[in-house]
């Protein structure tokens, strides 16, 4: 078994949404928004999504993928200097 650290998700998620309080009001409810339709599509079998509703999301996606490197990568740099 490989040793890890465990990490508070729930203040690592409320730190994460910190980070996003520099984006507009409108992006920030979009973001939210993009939450929720990924979580409801987890948990239900009869979620239905268009192909063109799944390459928006996936744009979406990697936007956030991109600002959650930044915030990382600043996190690093915080920590080791």
């Amino acid at each position: 078994m490989l040793p890890f650290t465990r990490i508070p998700l729930r203040s690592t998620m409320t730190d994460m949404k910190k980070t996003l309080d520099h984006l507009p009001e409108r992006k920030q409810q979009d973001i939210d928004t993009i939450a929720t339709i990924l979580r409801d599509a987890r948990y239900s079998e009869h979620y239905e999504i268009t192909v063109e509703e799944l390459d928006y999301l996936a744009e979406e996606v990697e936007k956030l993928k991109v600002l959650t490197e930044e915030v990382c990568r600043g996190r690093i740099g915080e920590n080791i200097e």
